[in-house]
């Protein structure tokens, strides 16, 4: 009986905040490579706020406006990008299970200011173990492919599709390590990838 409880526990997948940390204070390097150059990126993790009723937090962006996001069991939530305009159903971005996972997502994101539609096929699964930053640890991978309507406001018609391949690695303990991140709209293709150049946790708060 020992045994066999010993061999369940090991079964079990560690809880998803272990690879998406959300405490405030948790800042990441990053460094983008891309088709238009490289640059540094930083993001930090802010204090929760209300979001659709819900507490959600927020990841701040030095390349960009933040995003926030809610973590629910073993599933990780983009909720949205403003308080004001929750997403009516959070998109699922990394699922830690005890087996790989595979899901689709039917749902309105904003994108350049207006409500667009997007389909996504996503996959998550525990990858191998790596050398992140001098210590080696554990990884799970996250990818989709999604299609997204966009339109703007003042345009008639039934808009442009752009089309985006994602891969991500999060290790254990830090959070994203790796992203690949490729677009298409119509015959224009772009592709930058962020790797994490450095660390530095936040520290939660005493009880």
């Amino acid at each position: 009986m020992i045994a066999v409880l010993v061999a369940c526990s090991l079964a079990l997948a560690p809880p998803a905040e272990d690879f998406f940390p959300l405490v405030p204070g948790t800042v990441w390097h990053y460094q983008i490579s891309g088709q238009g150059g490289g640059y540094p990126s930083r993001d930090v993790v802010g204090k929760a706020v209300e979001f659709g009723g819900k507490s959600a937090v927020p990841i701040e962006s030095s390349t960009g406006p933040p995003t926030y996001y809610r973590v629910e069991g073993d599933t990780v939530y983009l909720v949205g990008y403003s308080p004001k305009r929750p997403l009516e159903s959070p998109i699922p971005i990394l699922k830690i299970t005890d087996r790989a996972e595979k899901w689709d997502y039917y749902g309105v994101t904003d994108f350049m200011g207006a409500a667009a539609p997007l389909t996504m096929k996503a996959r998550s699964q525990k990858g191998r173990k790596r050398k992140i930053l001098g210590k080696e640890v554990e990884t799970w991978e996250s990818s989709y492919e999604g299609t997204l309507m966009h339109r703007p406001p003042d345009v008639d018609g039934p808009g442009t599709a752009t089309v985006v391949k994602q891969s991500a690695v999060y290790a254990r303990g830090i959070g994203l390590v790796e992203m690949t991140n490729e677009g298409k709209v119509g015959k224009n293709s772009s592709k930058y990838t962020m790797r994490l150049v450095q660390f530095e946790p936040g520290k939660p708060d005493a009880p």
